[in-house]
């Protein structure tokens, strides 16, 4: 029976990684051993309903997965300096058209993808403060509201944003570990 290793949790959610280092390009890790299944504990809620805190997850290294990095796909990615890893889900990938967009006089911001108001797992629409759109809004000025190539727009599961694109920007394909293959069981 393989290990479960626990997740951490500071403001979202994050993993621990037994067979990832850090140190390396991912791209270069493909052995067999890295590519078996791993499973962690998850700690926290920032991906609640979807993801619940206590449930197991298994994913596995990105160098290793043969899904598809598309809208919705839950990832494992790299956290700045951190060693300690958040997961977010894919909400618009290269060529996908974004918007930040205000509707009606409250200081809340929607964000539109393909002409779609993005929603997280309970249908509920995204609703980001001031402060949290301000950062995607910058993203697209710079890309005249289209996701560049090995880029991302990724999300957590609460509707008024977590540690994710709309504090840290638009994510590039190497900053992403892994897939979940599992959300719960």
């Amino acid at each position: 029976m393989k290990q479960i290793k626990p997740l951490i949790v500071i403001l979202c959610l994050f993993l621990t990684f037994p067979k990832v280092s850090f140190g390396e390009d991912i791209n270069t890790q493909n052995s067999k051993k890295e590519c078996i299944e791993q499973k962690s504990l998850v700690k926290g809620n920032s991906l609640a309903p979807l993801v619940r805190n206590g449930s197991t997850i298994a994913w596995e290294p990105l160098s290793c997965t043969k899904l598809p990095l598309s809208n919705e796909t839950i990832v494992i990615l790299k956290n700045g300096s951190s060693k300690i890893p958040l997961i977010k889900i894919i909400k618009a990938i290269h060529g996908d058209r974004f918007k930040i967009k205000q509707i009606g006089t409250r200081p809340l911001w929607y964000v539109e993808v393909n002409g779609k108001l993005l929603k997280n797992s309970a249908k509920v629409l995204y609703k980001l403060p001031t402060a949290k759109a301000r950062m995607l809004q910058l993203y697209e000025k710079s890309f005249k509201g289209i996701i560049p190539p090995n880029t991302y727009m990724v999300l957590g599961d609460q509707v008024g944003g977590t540690t994710d694109s709309s504090r840290f920007g638009l994510i590039n394909r190497k900053a992403i570990i892994g897939v979940i293959i599992h959300p719960s069981r």
